[in-house]
């Protein structure tokens, strides 16, 4: 039995392994997708309030996959020191899909900010209510000692959120005390009404929320409220801002509870001090925040993992990686018996983890890549090497890089290499790799759209300077067009100068500055935006096939 992958079949398999997107929002990603980078963990400790990350860097992914009790389960045993647990309560506070019985929607919070109701006591609601509810539907504190909605397993199952499957009952039954979360909530299920009866009732709802904690002291368990794409929850910068300061006021008060915790998920940008730290203690909570970043061994870690747990073709590609460690090894001497019986015992392997050379070494990184793409990005070593070329095609301007266009790149260089370099010796043709760029900056540039802003004041510059270019010729380019006069822009991005949105674009990655003054745009924004450059990736002509 060969211990080698056809070229077509590595083809086809980084093809179907690579999950570009995923099929519904919310949902956590299959089992054999679960990835954790190590640069992840400190993100994730269950006290790290505020989690930073651009686009597509995994702030949504986390969001779900906390809300899973079999991937917190995944989480713990690849990351104990993050302190979740799969037992570990997760409540969604906010998220991209509506969900009234969760949270209010879009417009109840315009209504409820409109009626003058502070931010942080209607975050204080949804947590109030979530806590009171799930208090009431499991028993929890109740009956201790005899067994009844404890012992006997009551509220297990299968599923997430806040509903069955994150209480199964193990703890209970076992003669301790638990205190009993005696407070009965009003049966309402306006938000309008429910945070009015927060506003009149602080009192009872702060004794609701201790005996909550209480009651999992007892047991040993912590709970976490997560809460993501909170742009959806404003139609204006200045409500969204007003809306985000008062989570992070709350975020920092369950601090004072031994078993409340939350996790709030924004883009760098979003976290500003001037907005976001107008209340007392403020500075705890910017030295309580983590960021979501992506080393280059870590997508090339996330590779490994997703093509060597692929249901179909997973067990092959494990054993060509080995091989290819073990002909490192030996120094070209040839496979053994000994390694041989090795290699093929990973067909049977369950929930596979990448060797540690494979995911931290990047010598070892480059001769497994290359066992995909050849060796280099032409003919010689003159045009560089792919595992480097791709990663330094794909970061911003700070350096980051984000899975999304990671995977992106190479899902599509794959295929653009069976469309038009089929018989090539590899699986990927080095000239597909300059495609999956330019699919991964259109993408990019997309996903900036999140600030309109960005948009018009990119778009005059095409066909009218080239990378690199003096900011002067930016400048008068957009006077020229009338850009940043256009409300969009303005009002916005509350940009009303040049240097001001010179400073916006460096801010968030779009823009570089050299030593020499000059503006650097990088390909994964500079090709998207159509900006020639002196060299390096070309742009592509409408209809063009490289």
């Amino acid at each position: 039995m060969t211990t080698r992958m056809r070229t077509a079949d590595l083809r086809e398999l980084i093809r179907d392994a690579l999950p570009v997107e995923s099929a519904e929002y919310g949902a956590p990603p299959p089992r054999h997708q679960f990835f954790v980078p190590k640069t992840h963990a400190r993100a994730l400790h269950i006290s790290i309030p505020v989690v930073l990350g651009d686009r597509g860097m995994g702030k949504s992914y986390w969001w779900a996959a906390l809300q899973s009790r079999e991937h917190r389960g995944l989480l713990a045993r690849t990351a104990p020191d993050v302190r979740i647990r799969e037992e570990t309560l997760v409540f969604a506070g906010f998220g991209k899909t509506p969900d009234l019985a969760q949270y209010p929607t879009k417009d109840a919070f315009a209504r409820l900010l409109e009626a003058r109701q502070k931010s942080r006591l209607i975050w204080k609601a949804i947590v109030v209510w979530s806590a009171g509810q799930f208090a009431a539907q499991h028993g929890l504190g109740r009956g201790a000692g005899d067994g009844a909605g404890h012992g006997d397993g009551t509220g297990s199952g299968g599923g997430s959120g806040c509903g069955a499957g994150l209480w199964d009952g193990s703890g209970f039954g076992d003669g301790r005390h638990i205190p009993p979360v005696d407070l009965v909530l009003p049966a309402i299920d306006s938000w309008e009404d429910r945070v009015a009866w927060v506003v009149s009732n602080p009192e009872p709802a702060d004794r609701l929320l201790q005996q909550f904690d209480a009651s999992l002291h007892a047991i040993e368990r912590d709970s976490i409220w997560v809460f993501d794409a909170l742009d959806d929850a404003a139609d204006d910068a200045s409500t969204f801002y007003t809306l985000v300061e008062g989570l992070c006021q709350l975020a920092l008060e369950l601090r004072s509870f031994r078993h409340l915790r939350a996790k709030v998920f924004l883009r760098t940008d979003q976290f500003e001090d001037r907005r976001v730290g107008r209340f007392p203690d403020a500075s705890k909570l910017r030295a309580s925040t983590a960021s979501l970043r992506w080393l280059t061994t870590e997508l090339y870690g996330l590779l490994w993992q997703l093509l060597g747990n692929h249901p179909l073709r997973g067990a092959e590609y494990r054993q060509d990686l080995y091989t290819t460690l073990f002909e490192h090894r030996l120094n070209g001497r040839g496979l053994g018996k000994d390694e041989k019986q090795e290699i093929l015992k990973l067909s049977q392997a369950s929930d596979w983890t990448p060797p540690p050379e494979s995911q931290f070494e990047p010598a070892m990184q480059e001769r497994l890549f290359h066992r995909l793409t050849g060796p280099f990005m032409g003919e010689s070593a003159r045009k560089g090497f792919p595992y480097k070329w791709l990663v330094t095609h794909l970061a911003d301007a700070h350096g980051y890089i984000s899975p999304r266009s990671f995977l992106t790149a190479l899902a599509t260089a794959v295929t653009h290499t069976s469309d038009h370099n089929a018989d090539h010796e590899y699986a990927i043709h080095f000239r597909s790799l300059h495609d999956g760029v330019h699919e991964a900056s259109r993408i990019r540039v997309g996903e900036i759209a999140e600030h309109p802003w960005v948009q018009p004041l990119m778009a005059v510059l095409a066909g009218h300077v080239a990378v690199p270019f003096e900011f002067a010729d930016a400048e008068a380019r957009w006077h020229e067009a009338g850009a940043l006069v256009d409300p969009d822009v303005v009002v916005a991005a509350e940009i009303d100068s040049a240097e001001q949105a010179r400073k916006r674009l460096v801010e968030l990655g779009v823009w570089r500055e050299m030593k020499t003054g000059r503006i650097d745009v990088p390909d994964i924004y500079r090709l998207g935006f159509k900006l020639a450059r002196r060299g390096g990736v070309p742009l592509k002509r409408d209809g063009q096939v490289r």
